[in-house]
């Protein structure tokens, strides 16, 4: 997976978190973790254009997320809620 392969959207958010890719979603899992490293969110079986999370259950601030394959991170990064 890389960066120009999918997307996640709208960032920074205040509803409904989307997730975009157009290759194989297969034993694709999402985590989601708040300022301190804990894990607030568990995404598994994703599938293409499906909604990973609505913001408005979380509280402001950044939070890091990542996507694993297998046993490995594939990607990561951080995803914005505002006040």
């Amino acid at each position: 997976m890389i960066k120009e392969d999918y997307k996640i959207y709208p960032n920074p958010s205040t509803g409904k978190v989307y997730f975009q890719y157009l290759g194989s979603t297969e034993n694709l899992v999402f985590n989601l973790y708040d300022i301190n490293s804990r894990l607030v969110y568990h995404g598994q079986d994703l599938s293409c254009n499906k909604e990973l999370f609505n913001a408005d259950y979380f509280h402001s601030g950044i939070y890091f997320y990542n996507f694993i394959a297998g046993d490995s991170v594939i990607y990561s990064g951080k995803i914005i809620i505002p006040e």
